[in-house]
């Protein structure tokens, strides 16, 4: 099973310089973001999605890759993105 998680409260981008120093500087930033959010009462909801592989799929000479390769993506004609429900904080 493949799992795919995105926050329904939409996406911050960070510009070049941004993204250098959350990632180096700052690498706590999203985790005190959510918890600044939280504190102050904003609702936070996420949707998961999934991509379910039968055990006899996954033979990696048929698909014509590893599935458990974390850096392929599934093909989503032939494994579906199905939505779970969502999460709330």
């Amino acid at each position: 099973m493949a799992a795919i998680r995105s926050n329904d409260n939409g996406q911050k981008q960070f510009n070049a310089d941004e993204a250098q120093y959350h990632g180096g500087a700052d690498p706590d930033w999203s985790k005190r973001d959510l918890w600044q959010a939280i504190e102050k009462g904003e609702e936070i909801t996420w949707t998961a999605h999934v991509q379910i592989m039968q055990p006899e799929e996954a033979d990696p000479a048929k698909l014509g890759f590893d599935p458990f390769d974390v850096t392929k993506v599934w093909p989503k004609k032939q494994f579906p993105v199905r939505q779970q429900p969502l999460y709330h904080s």
